[in-house]
């Protein structure tokens, strides 16, 4: 045999050798790095405790949880996300953004269950001039994964460049320009989501220490009735728990929504009025727990405990939610059917009035505040009267 070709025939055995190994390495190489790179984006961040984001001038809280499994709530995070998808569409002006958001924002909304840790922390505060509700929320992601795919999202439906605070990146959704123009503001870092009203509370948030100051625990009448949260072990099927302290006119301010809500003129001063007649002020109620339990999109129970000083002060309001409770199923009752059946029950727990609250017709109420499956209300068009006709009691 020619000693050529010998050797021609190893030179090509050692090739296909070395290929054979080349594509080994790298195929293995490929493996182990999907692996690694999957172990990262799915590795699980631990949540942190509500404390980390108190500030002094915290005055309220509400942990909202988010159970995907939970009929009630999944059906009223469907019907709020549907709303801010579209109203993200009509704060855009071209054709070609304004169907982008939307799409994007429903997919947003089928995947957060598995972006997000169920409790969802809502910290309350009122503005410097004290006639403004600021919020901040405090969403945690589970996942580096979360914080690409949140990045992602709110790159599509952000209305202005977004800026840098440290780790974190601030987007802005919303109209800036125009007398209604409001803007939301939301920070992400790649282990939470901040989302507030108010640009400086996203920027004291992505800052927050790991280890909370000793004096940051809220104001004075809200660390008060802290433990009435019960945070670490709430009651079954608890889906929201919120604590107000009643600070700069917070609870009047609830009086007036309450007056435009449920379509009563004059609700506001009427309780006031009642409360004046037992010698109670608004002032005297030191804050406002609110549990929710969300059964259907259409149906809730809920409890509102007020909270006084003074047992004698508790027992008084007790009688006064009596008869705003009974006035207030009147009125809806010579209104027809249609709208919110409502059950109560009040009761006093030593220095509290605790009014029990069994509702109805929620999805009725959403499409008023919200629009039919979550779209901005219309407005109403001005049409001159049938002379012929008289015209019906309006329809909530």
């Amino acid at each position: 045999m020619d000693n050529t070709f010998a050797v021609h025939e190893n030179t090509r055995k050692r090739r296909r050798w070395g290929c054979t190994c080349g594509c080994l390495v790298f195929l293995i190489g490929i493996i182990f790095g999907s692996v690694g790179l999957s172990v990262y984006i799915f590795q699980r961040h631990r949540p942190a405790a509500m404390d980390r984001w108190l500030t002094p001038t915290v005055s309220g809280f509400m942990d909202l949880r988010l159970n995907p499994a939970d009929a009630g709530m999944n059906a009223l995070f469907t019907h709020s996300i549907q709303a801010l998808a579209r109203r993200a569409e009509s704060a855009s002006t071209t054709g070609t953004v304004q169907t982008q958001p939307a799409a994007n924002i429903a997919q947003f909304s089928r995947i957060l269950g598995w972006l997000i840790h169920p409790d969802v922390f809502v910290f309350f505060q009122r503005g410097a001039d004290g006639d403004r509700e600021e919020t901040l929320t405090v969403a945690q992601l589970r996942f580096v994964a979360s914080w690409v795919l949140a990045r992602v999202m709110l790159n599509a439906v952000q209305t202005s460049t977004s800026e840098r605070e440290g780790d974190a990146e601030i987007f802005t959704i919303g109209p800036g320009e125009g007398p209604s123009a409001s803007q939301v503001r939301i920070g992400l870092t790649k282990k939470a989501i901040f989302i507030s009203n108010n640009i400086s509370l996203v920027r004291e948030a992505v800052n927050a220490k790991a280890d909370p100051y000793a004096d940051a625990r809220g104001s004075e009448a809200f660390q008060r009735y802290t433990q009435e949260m019960n945070l670490q072990e709430p009651p079954d099927g608890e889906d929201a728990s919120i604590l107000l302290a009643n600070e700069f006119n917070r609870l009047t301010d609830f009086f007036a929504w309450l007056e435009k809500n449920t379509h009563q003129p004059g609700l506001k001063d009427q309780i006031i009025g009642l409360l004046s007649k037992q010698g109670i002020s608004p002032q005297d109620i030191q804050a406002v727990k609110i549990s929710a339990n969300m059964l259907t999109g259409d149906h809730a129970k809920a409890s509102l405990s007020f909270y006084c000083l003074q047992s004698e002060k508790a027992r008084k309001l007790t009688d006064v939610l009596r008869a705003v409770v009974t006035q207030v199923n009147a009125s809806m009752a010579m209104e027809g059917d249609d709208g919110i059946k409502l059950k109560s029950d009040v009761k006093q727990e030593a220095s509290a009035a605790v009014l029990m609250l069994d509702l109805t017709g929620l999805s009725g109420l959403l499409s008023d505040v919200l629009g039919p499956d979550g779209a901005t209300p219309p407005e109403p068009v001005s049409t001159s009267p049938d002379p012929t006709q008289t015209t019906a009691p309006a329809q909530r």
